[in-house]
């Protein structure tokens, strides 16, 4: 048999073994969970043997999954690629053969245009393959050979002009010092692929790569261990006439993340014990100031024996957040072709930058405001490109529109952060989760269990998405959903084998306090209902009738019961309709309360609706009584919301479900505060706070003590709901301006004020109140520090 609550409201030792164990099946799997997710993330851990890859890819999934219900978003126009494609290949040749002579001619033209920076995702590793060159410079050797001093002065000119046109390497090399402000690509090798640089082309390397080298690092301690970044055995430079001709250069390598997509990007890399940036952070630096100086590096504070670990980059004034390793989380703005592209060959063809007529091949006009200051990438795109990779929004992405990606982020200061707080607000998620699952399952049944669990799930989806769109703040879901699917699949199996019990309470327990609509709630699930005493934020009801003392006088015993019954019924049943419940009657007095014994997240609003149907009803009854020949009568009531204690209280045999407390006194008192200021409803702050943002029609009456209390309270009256008319509207706000004139001891302003709201509602008691104070401290003015408080020292 299901065990019964005793006398005293209190639950008898049943379930309690069952809830505890819950609890604490739930608590160890939430330390487990807690201690596998937090202390391989730890500053230099040690125990970065206990990440779980899979774990880690299905997070990565999730992260994706948050891009592409975001959707894309539209990034600045400040950056343009253009692409070397299939059109490029098509319209001008063999990239090999003639791509350094598109590319000068490029840079010749944006140059004209007004290009802020140029950036390139391509390699000039080489020098470049030209056989008509190698042609007319065979030519011009064999002729010189044959004829020595006798040759044509004419015909050499014309073979040097001839050589000059295809000497592309030397045309780029000219463009890019003429353009002054291009950013070179690089590229780092693995120890595998490090093997085909010689010794002396790596010594060459590094002379060459050294005025690249960042080298201001701020450290927090006094420890200066080398840093922990990706690290590069060697590096493919562009051959060094035209790595000295550039402004700089940095590199272009993008590592997979755990699920092969491209999420990070390290914007400095080790190289023979230096630091060098990259492509993207180079080309962010310049386009900031061509005469920029070097970022600072701040190192986080370490310990003797251990590496160092980035904690941001500062880039002129945009302080960039990054991991340990120097990378950078990428926050892309959606699937190829959210910047603006030109083909390579569009720009060759299709300029009308330099003068020069439209080929007759044109696609695509390039005017002047198409570059003019404008940060221009040049990249490998479509089926010709080998750089294309996986990222949140599609499978093959160009490495271009990463790199533009990445400098947008930086110069817009537009980052997705995993900051090490994120770490921490992770395990306090987890923590919660796993409380909340372990207090509350074991107390469900298998549906409102689901119902549970699914909500759990839910709120962990909105909270990360939320910090992801509002934040930009990349917060773990896959842990907390573990420890959600775990613990559920291990307290319901607990809950199965062990027999779950349920209780069941005696209706007529709380039939005379409560509808029987919140009967049947409580009888649906007794878990939830508590008998002993508790602290709770309810809101509280007083309603009193004005005058009953002296009419009941005039009564008999017999009419007397007839009409207090007759008034007293509707009046409940309108408590009931909004499942409030009724704690006593007092005489002619009404005392509810809402909120308990089922929680009641619109506490508030339920008491006010239930305030304006009372006077809503008494005004149908007004119109009965006088056919009967009783008095007019008025009500006065007083709703105030707070933390009380509620529950079964009394003796061992006899009990009342009521509520006690100061906040259940100052709801009386306000209810006996309308006959000061000729209300029928007045509310406390506190409730106001919790209603002010639904539709009601409330003005505000005065900031005021009451018997017993030192603490001022501010008071409103509750006039109606919906839309106030004009009038009303005017009459509220004249009055609270003069309110704010007598608080600011403005009498003369105040007066004004109140002696037009009162020709608008001419009858106004709180406006003929207020009137006489202005008057009587126009007079007497009150204490320096007076506070515009009104003491009621009646009840």
């Amino acid at each position: 048999m299901a065990d019964k609550p005793d006398k005293s409201g209190k639950k008898k030792k049943h379930g309690g073994e069952g809830r505890r164990m819950g609890l604490f099946i739930s608590l160890i799997w939430t330390l487990l969970i807690l201690l596998l997710y937090v202390l391989p993330r730890m500053e230099g851990s040690y125990y970065r043997f206990l990440r779980l890859n899979l774990l880690d890819i299905i997070e990565a999934y999730t992260l994706n999954f948050r891009f592409q219900v975001r959707g894309p978003r539209m990034p600045t126009d400040h950056i343009l690629i253009v692409a070397v494609d299939e059109k490029t290949h098509d319209r001008l040749g063999r990239w090999q053969s003639t791509g350094r002579a598109w590319t000068a001619d490029f840079i010749r033209i944006l140059t004209q245009g007004g290009a802020r920076v140029i950036g390139f995702d391509v390699s000039f590793s080489t020098t470049g393959e030209n056989t008509a060159l190698q042609a007319i410079q065979s030519l011009k050797a064999d002729y010189l050979s044959k004829t020595g001093s006798n040759a044509d002065p004419d015909y050499l000119k014309h073979l040097q002009e001839l050589e000059t046109d295809l000497d592309y390497d030397a045309r780029l090399e000219e463009a890019l010092k003429s353009f002054g402000n291009a950013i070179l690509g690089t590229y780092y090798l693995s120890a595998n692929d490090a093997r085909q640089i010689t010794p002396e082309q790596s010594e060459a390397n590094q002379q060459l790569i050294s005025r690249t080298r960042y080298g201001i690092l701020r450290y927090r301690s006094a420890i200066r261990p080398p840093l922990k970044l990706e690290r590069g055995v060697e590096a493919e430079l562009n051959i060094p006439r035209f790595s000295n001709a550039a402004k700089s250069f940095g590199h272009f390598n993008v590592f997979p993340d755990v699920d092969g997509n491209r999420r990070w990007v390290p914007l400095l890399m080790e190289y023979k014990g230096n630091y060098y940036p990259s492509l993207d952070l180079e080309i962010a630096r310049f386009a900031l100031d061509p005469n920029a100086s070097q970022p600072i590096i701040y190192i986080r504070e370490t310990t003797e024996g251990r590496y160092g670990e980035v904690d941001s980059i500062l880039l002129k004034d945009i302080l960039i957040p990054v991991d340990e390793q120097a990378r950078l989380l990428i926050n892309y703005y959606g699937p190829e072709g959210m910047f603006r592209y030109y083909s390579l060959a569009d720009v060759i063809l299709c300029e009308r930058i330099t003068g020069k007529p439209l080929d007759s091949r044109c696609e695509k006009e390039i005017r002047p405001e198409n570059v003019k200051d404008k940060i221009v990438l040049l990249g490998w795109t479509g089926d010709i490109s080998q750089d294309l990779h996986p990222t949140p929004f599609q499978a093959k992405f160009p490495g271009v529109e990463i790199h533009a990606t990445v400098i947008e982020n930086i110069l817009q200061r537009d980052f997705l952060t995993r900051p090490g707080i994120a770490i921490a607000v992770d395990g306090l998620v987890i923590l919660c989760v796993g409380f909340l699952i372990g207090f509350l399952l074991p107390r469900l049944r298998l549906v409102t269990g689901i119902a549970l669990t699914l909500f759990c799930i839910t709120l962990l989806a909105g909270f990360v998405y939320g910090a992801f769109i509002y934040s930009k703040v990349w917060l773990n879901f896959t842990y907390p959903f573990l420890l959600i699917a775990i613990s559920y699949t291990s307290l319901t199996s607990y809950k199965y084998f062990s027999e779950e019990r349920r209780k069941r309470e005696i209706r007529n327990a709380f039939q005379h306090y409560v509808s029987p609509a919140v009967v049947d709630e409580l009888l649906e699930d007794v878990e939830r209902l508590k008998l002993g005493g508790e602290r709770k934020y309810l809101t509280v009801l007083f309603s009193d009738i004005r005058g009953f003392t002296s009419m009941s006088e005039k009564l008999d015993a017999e009419k007397l019961v007839h009409f207090l019954n007759g008034y007293l019924t509707p009046m409940t049943d309108i408590v009931m309709d909004y499942k409030g419940t009724l704690d006593k009657y007092m005489g002619d007095a009404i005392m509810a309360f809402f909120g308990a014994p089922l929680p009641q997240e619109d506490h508030a609003v339920r008491a006010c609706k239930t305030a304006l149907d009372m006077m809503a009803k008494l005004r149908e009854m007004r119109i009965q009584w006088k056919t009967q020949g009783y008095p007019f009568l008025d009500i006065g009531i007083g709703i105030n919301s707070g933390e009380v204690v509620v529950g079964n209280m009394g003796s061992h045999s006899r009990f009342d479900y009521t509520i006690i407390g100061d906040q259940v006194n100052l709801a009386s008192r306000l209810e006996g505060v309308n006959k000061l200021y000729g209300t029928n409803i007045v509310l406390s702050e506190n409730t106001y706070k919790l209603i002010k943002d639904h539709p009601f029609v409330v003005r505000e009456l005065d900031r005021i003590t009451v018997k017993g209390k030192i603490e001022p309270v501010t008071i409103y009256e509750l006039i109606g709901e919906g839309i106030p008319s004009p009038e009303v509207q005017d009459f509220i706000h004249t009055f609270e301006a003069g309110l704010k004139e007598y608080r600011n001891q403005n009498w003369d302003q105040a007066i004004f004020c109140f002696e037009k709201a009162l020709k608008i509602k001419t009858e106004d008691k709180a406006c003929k109140l207020f009137l006489e104070h202005c008057q009587n401290y126009k007079l007497n003015p009150p204490p320096p520090h007076w506070d515009g408080v009104h003491e009621i020292k009646e009840k």
